[in-house]
């Protein structure tokens, strides 16, 4: 193990969760060092680990890339297309601009309703208020399972932020 793999993971897009942001089987590195000098924002597309999330559509102790939305603190629900943080709509970042101006993505859905699984953000009235050290995390891909279905993640569960596109060599950029 090099001391780079120490500081940058590389892995593979391994699904369609982050489309358009990633590409399945896109080659990335990880910045696991990222959140030790600062706070993780709103937008960072971060690697966390599963532990401690008990839900059918999470496999126990995996790792998985997901946006982040929601910080410490905030009071969050959705109102189709707006996610609301605090009671105001979400437009700040550049990425939740884009969300609502392209055909798949068009602005935040609920989460899907199936009846033997509990979800947090299911209707409109439904809305979480995140604890001091609680994170609420997207998928880009409105199809894919995230923290609408089994809620928030812990600070402690972020592995690192997703830093570089490595391949293929047409998509080789900074994640933004």
């Amino acid at each position: 193990l090099s001391l780079n793999h120490l500081f940058l993971t590389p892995l593979f897009a391994p699904n369609l969760a982050m489309e358009p942001q990633l590409k399945r089987k896109d080659s990335l590195y990880v910045n696991r060092l990222a959140y030790l000098s600062s706070e993780p924002q709103r937008g960072d597309i971060v690697l966390f680990n599963t532990q401690g999330i008990a839900h059918p559509q999470v496999k126990e102790n995996h790792q998985y890339l997901k946006r982040i939305v929601g910080l410490p603190g905030e009071n969050i629900r959705i109102e189709p297309p707006n996610i609301l943080i605090n009671g105001a709509p979400l437009t700040s970042a550049p990425f939740f601009q884009l969300s609502k101006q392209t055909d798949k993505h068009a602005g935040y859905q609920l989460a899907t309703p199936f009846p033997t699984m509990q979800f947090i953000l299911n209707t409109p009235e439904d809305r979480i208020t995140l604890k001091e050290d609680e994170f609420l995390v997207f998928s880009d891909n409105p199809e894919s399972p995230d923290s609408r279905n089994w809620g928030p993640i812990k600070r402690k569960n972020l592995l690192g932020k997703a830093y570089y596109i490595c391949a293929p060599a047409e998509r080789k950029r900074y994640i933004d």
